[in-house]
């Protein structure tokens, strides 16, 4: 799961009048505003968990696949 790489975030259902998704994007911006310190910037570190998420080559993977599905 990406959120447990820490490349997302998860965002449960809540009441409406509940401000959850605002005060997590407030959390997830605030050092990009300048409301906090740079240093543990949640956007950077789901940027990292994101790039080990990411399949490389994945193109050529794909068109393996599909190749041997046509052979």
């Amino acid at each position: 799961c990406a959120a447990s790489l820490g490349a997302a975030v998860i965002v449960h259902q809540h009441e409406p009048e509940q401000p959850v998704l605002l005060s997590t994007v407030q959390k997830l911006l605030a050092s990009r505003l300048g409301h906090a310190s740079t240093k543990n910037d949640p956007l950077t570190q789901m940027r990292e968990g994101m790039a080990a998420l990411a399949e490389r080559d994945a193109e050529r993977q794909l068109a393996g696949v599909l190749q041997d599905l046509v052979a």
